[in-house]
């Protein structure tokens, strides 16, 4: 190649590159000057929005009616929940422009000095659930009275101490709201009424557990992960049929929370699950439902999608023969170092109020991850539930704790066991043994104190997510073996301790 035709090719090269540049900074700076698309805007800000949906119910003045058609109401009771959610956001992320779109240039400015006024004082503010009446609709059909009853909100107040309190409140509010191109907007809020929330008991007292003789269930194939798309109505079938023949009458089951990626539905996990009950209560099992299986967010923006759940589950299911008892959550002890124990607890006691109001004829748990948690649990939940995987020797003064501090509360023993698996050099050695002693000690000394119990678990498992117990393999490989049932089918030893004969 010449000289000159290769000084001419770099030539070009870097008028090419320098090109690219000065249009790649142009660009950059239009998008400052002028802000981001609008039209991207407003998709992420409907995405944040969808994300964060509050439940709520409609209603309207029957004289309303004849004028306001469905397809109107449900345009401006949409309009109105997205305007409160991205008040909710707009106090998060402090993006005044996810605001423009729901209210009036007006209202914006009291909004502004409302925000300020609250962020020296360190309060976070979320609304969980409204009840919406149009009360007043204009001949013209482009200004709406509507009233928000009975709306349940959280408050979080950072203390100076740096401590986190939250307060549960019921509020009231009227809202005018303005058509302005084709979109309803808040040009007037009115708080009219707020007051803490009620606490709420049952309504009479109930044999809350009795006999139980339980087992903890997951699918041998499918560990962690026994609804959505893994969901075999036969296999659950066939199990339940098992576990009735090995003597059992209770089986825990784990239910998922449904925003953590999946692409199924709440509509799907209800039928699902009211599939497992109608096969529990042929084999003559009682059920424990164990909520919101792997949810640690516990953030406020993040309550909305639990109550849904929650309220979609709990009414669907509360008059199922075989459900037993509502179990809030496993372990949630063990978030609280990364979540906050005030936030942890405070979304406990609020799913725990509303279980009640929900449904007040069954009973409501936790379950603690060990004795120390539910002793020191500050919820009052109907049964005091624990777990236990020390020792035996030690689990009769750890029995006598729980007594003492929950006497008022029947106890049940909500998991137990210990791992058949014997380690790197010997995997398949003695353990089977010290399993089936571990169990017979154990089983001994439940017998003597008469209370519930469910053991962990059913079967073996060929693998176990990371999300459980994290990626060390020999924390992996213990957790495979606690079943008394082994990979190939086989009863372990084991079951010969289990006391489920009366």
């Amino acid at each position: 190649m010449s000289e000159l035709r290769r000084r001419a090719i770099l030539l070009l090269t870097y008028v090419v590159l320098c090109a690219i540049a000065v249009a790649s900074l142009a660009k950059l700076l239009a998008y400052f000057h002028v802000g981001a698309d609008r039209s991207a805007l407003l998709e992420s800000n409907a995405a944040a929005l969808q994300r964060t949906a509050h439940p709520y119910s409609w209603r309207m003045k029957e004289d309303l009616t004849h004028r306001f058609g469905r397809e109107a109401q449900a345009q401006l009771a949409s309009h109105f929940m997205q305007a409160v959610q991205a008040r909710q956001l707009y106090h998060s992320l402090e993006d005044e422009e996810i605001l423009i779109d729901f209210y009036t240039a007006a209202f914006l400015a009291k909004l502004q000095q409302f925000r300020e006024e609250r962020a020296q004082n360190k309060v976070q503010h979320q609304s969980l659930q409204h009840h919406l009446t149009l009360e007043f609709l204009s001949e013209e059909g482009s200004l709406a009275i509507l009233h928000d009853s009975a709306s349940l909100e959280v408050v979080e107040l950072v203390l100076p101490s740096g401590e986190k309190s939250y307060q549960f409140m019921e509020a009231s509010y009227r809202a005018m709201m303005l058509l302005v191109d084709g979109r309803w907007r808040i040009r007037h809020l009115e708080q009219l009424d707020r007051k803490q929330m009620p606490h709420t008991t049952l309504s009479h007292q109930l044999d809350f557990t009795g006999d139980i003789k339980g087992v903890n269930y997951y699918p041998q194939e499918h560990p962690w992960q026994m609804f959505g798309e893994h969901f075999d109505g036969e296999l659950v079938d066939r199990d339940f049929g098992k576990i009735e023949s090995l003597g059992f009458n209770h089986v825990r089951l784990f239910v998922p929370f449904t925003n953590n990626g999946s692409n199924w539905h709440l509509e799907t996990l209800c039928m699902q699950l009211k599939k497992s009950l109608d096969y529990a209560n042929t084999h003559g099992l009682e059920v424990t439902l164990t909520l919101f299986d792997m949810y640690g967010d516990y953030a406020l923006q993040s309550w909305p999608k639990t109550l849904t759940q929650l309220e979609a589950l709990v009414t669907s299911l509360r008059g199922h023969p075989a459900l037993r008892i509502w179990d809030i959550k496993n372990e949630p002890d063990l978030d609280y170092a990364s979540r906050g124990r005030e936030r942890v607890d405070a979304w406990l006691h609020f799913m725990l109020h509303q279980i009640r109001e929900m449904d007040p004829n069954h009973p409501v748990t936790i379950g603690w991850s060990s004795v120390v948690a539910a002793t020191d649990s500050p919820h009052d939940e109907d049964i005091a539930s624990f777990h236990y995987y020390g020792s035996v020797e030690d689990f009769p003064p750890a029995l006598r704790d729980m007594e003492a501090l929950k006497k008022e509360k029947p106890l049940l023993l909500q998991e137990y066991g210990f791992s058949s698996y014997g380690g790197f050099l010997w995997p398949f050695g003695p353990r089977l043994s010290k399993q089936t002693l571990y169990h017979e000690g154990m089983q001994n000394i439940i017998s003597q104190a008469s209370i519930p119990w469910m053991v962990w678990t059913l079967y073996d498992f060929k693998a176990v997510p990371s999300s459980v117990v994290g990626r060390l393999p020999w924390r992996k490989a213990r957790q495979k073996q606690f079943g008394l049932i082994d990979l190939q089918g086989n009863v372990k030893p084991v079951l010969s301790t289990m006391k489920t004969k009366n």
